[in-house]
């Protein structure tokens, strides 16, 4: 990413609170950005997705998140099998 692949929108100022509004930019209320510092003086915002706490474990587990990605793969090609559930011992609400 360099400077060229942004586009101005825009003028701002920071209010007395040090706050800059970015609805310009296409912002709306209550999405979530990670804020980056240039030595320059320039923010960088990127937006953000928020997961669940118990859907973490996909994204800090290499093996767990390609086994997954396997399994997709083998979905879309078609591959695919019925699975006896009743020997497992799967709690009523997991469904």
């Amino acid at each position: 990413m360099t400077i060229q692949d942004f586009r101005p929108v825009g003028e701002v100022v920071a209010d007395d609170r040090r706050r800059i509004p970015v609805a310009k930019a296409g912002v709306k209320a209550s999405e979530h950005y990670s804020m980056a510092l240039h030595s320059d003086g320039r923010i960088l915002l990127t937006p953000m997705a928020l997961i669940p706490r118990r859907e973490l474990i996909v994204w800090e587990d290499e093996e767990l998140r390609a086994s997954l990605i396997r399994g997709i793969v083998q979905v879309r090609a078609g591959e695919v099998a019925d699975l006896d559930l009743s020997a497992l011992d799967v709690p009523d609400d997991a469904e």
